[in-house]
């Protein structure tokens, strides 16, 4: 019986897939509300940054700013902290290439140096155009409502 056990707790083991993170759905109107700037951006380029203190470093991703929906009207570029490269990787961890083109719902992170840095840490705070052009006055209204 402890041999069954054995054989079976390997084979899961072998045969486990990567382990995914569960995210909660926001509505469209919490996913806005919590946004502080919403843009039609590119991601044109990934620059590695050192962090101060320490031997790691972390990505930042470079964002060409199409349209302004949400957000002061003079950006033209924004950074995106990115989950590093070289640290462990979480399950929670959300990836993303240059040349991805769409609707990008981004939050602040708190200020750590000259930069103003943001976060799409969420899988909704990213809509391919593909899925965001049809969309696009949907959320233009809602913005709007919310002012």
């Amino acid at each position: 019986m402890k041999r069954i056990a054995a054989l079976f707790l390997l084979a899961a083991c072998l045969f486990a897939g990567e382990a995914s993170a569960v995210w909660v759905r926001m509505s469209d109107a919490d996913l806005v509300g919590q946004s502080d700037i919403i843009v039609s951006a590119t991601l044109v380029r990934i620059e590695r940054q050192a962090m101060s203190g320490s031997a790691s470093s972390r990505e930042i991703g470079v964002l060409d700013i199409h349209d302004i929906l949400k957000g002061p009207a003079n950006i033209g570029v924004v950074h995106l902290a990115l989950p590093s490269g070289d640290a462990p990787r979480s399950s929670s961890d959300i990836h993303y290439s240059i040349g991805q083109k769409g609707l990008w719902f981004l939050r602040t992170v708190p200020p750590e140096g000259e930069r103003p840095l943001y976060r799409a840490d969420h899988p909704q705070r990213f809509l391919r155009d593909k899925e965001a052009i049809p969309r696009m006055p949907y959320f233009q209204d809602l913005i709007e409502s919310r002012r």
